[in-house]
């Protein structure tokens, strides 16, 4: 299981109806369609939902 920054932790994953393993693995396919880091895609969901908010 991937290791949690605790950033974003218990929010728009679970708000989306997604578990913590499906989440993860979004970003990590985004992630390479963009040819991005994870980080970096993490990164704009946070801000996303901020946004959001």
């Amino acid at each position: 299981m991937p290791e949690n920054c605790g950033a974003g932790q218990g929010t728009s994953h679970e708000e989306k109806g997604f578990t913590e393993e499906q989440a993860f693995k979004a970003i990590q396919q985004t992630a390479m369609k963009k040819r991005t880091t994870m980080k970096s895609v993490a990164e704009a969901i946070i801000t996303a939902y901020e946004i959001e908010m």
